[in-house]
């Protein structure tokens, strides 16, 4: 006999009150159920200075985006990233439980759809601000797309309580910071 496919958590990694909420309960979801944690940060392929991002040339690919960052270091920054966020949200990367650290180009939606395979896996994602009518969110898209269990976990109530957008802003100025800094050093 076949050997029963591996059961996944699948999590968007944000370093926000909800995503760091989302990847405690993502942990404590994958212990339980004895599977695979996949911590997925998704890195957007638009340029940083919105007059760019928003230029017609540049959607058609025409003009290339200013300063564009080989592959290599945006996937070593987005897996810094993640290592980040587990120190943040659970003291270090678990143990426990088999994690995965995937980085990928695109739109955070899709690619966490993309990754839970099976209708047995789950997807874990943070409820975030509440966006325009016209903006979907990543809970919403995965809930629409994929065929298995959606798990949408709020922030947490200290975050509730603060607002949630200063101390998540300090908590990625801070980041950024220290991983300038350990770029200027290496």
């Amino acid at each position: 006999m076949g050997r029963a496919p591996e059961h996944r958590v699948v999590v968007g990694v944000d370093i926000s009150y909800a995503g760091l909420n989302a990847l405690r309960e993502a942990y404590d979801q994958a212990r339980t159920r004895g599977a695979r944690l996949l911590a997925v940060r998704v890195v957007a392929d638009v340029p940083a200075r919105p007059s760019v991002a928003m230029n017609p040339l540049w959607m058609q690919g025409i003009v290339p985006s200013p300063r564009p960052q080989p592959w290599e270091q945006r996937e070593r920054m987005a897996h810094e990233f993640v290592t980040e966020a587990f120190d943040a949200a659970l003291g270090t990367l678990p143990r426990a439980v088999p994690v995965d650290i995937i980085t990928e180009l695109g739109r955070v939606g899709p690619a966490l759809v993309r990754h839970a395979r099976s209708d047995r896996d789950l997807i874990v994602v943070g409820a975030g601000r509440r966006r325009p009518r016209l903006r979907r969110t990543v809970a919403a898209y995965c809930a629409a797309h994929a065929t298995c269990q959606v798990l949408v976990v709020p922030a947490c109530e200290m975050a509730q309580h603060d607002g949630g957008r200063l101390r998540s802003r300090r908590l990625v100025h801070h980041w950024l910071a220290d991983t300038t800094r350990r770029g200027a050093a290496g």
